[in-house]
């Protein structure tokens, strides 16, 4: 499992790619932000990261339950991280485990199943 180690308030934090069991718990908190994930449809890592801001506006309790679900931390905790943190666990997050890259096996595989 791959993992990242940043720094948090002063605080180390490990970043861990996802277990299937919070990978569901994440997308569940994804379906009910469909307005801001429509802007992230095919874009690269960094694309996404330029996102952030205004993700967090459109988004911010969703976003809080998932990072604090990816991450075991409080969500009262997210809740008082400043943006540059909160941003260095998202790009930790994106790095990690990688999304571009499932998605792009996934939709290969699929588009394979339909030729």
């Amino acid at each position: 499992m791959k993992t990242k180690q940043i720094t948090i308030n002063g605080k180390p934090l490990t970043i861990s790619e996802l277990p299937l069991k919070k990978y569901v718990q994440v997308l569940k908190r994804l379906d009910n932000i469909p307005k801001a994930l429509s802007k992230l449809e095919g874009l690269e890592n960094d694309k996404l990261l330029e996102l952030i801001p205004s993700l967090i506006t459109e988004a911010y309790p969703d976003l809080v339950l998932i990072v604090s679900i990816a991450t075991d931390l409080p969500k009262e905790d997210v809740e008082e991280l400043g943006l540059n943190d909160f941003t260095d666990i998202i790009v930790s997050l994106i790095e990690v485990n990688n999304y571009q890259e499932v998605f792009k096996k996934l939709k290969k595989k699929l588009n394979q199943g339909k030729a």
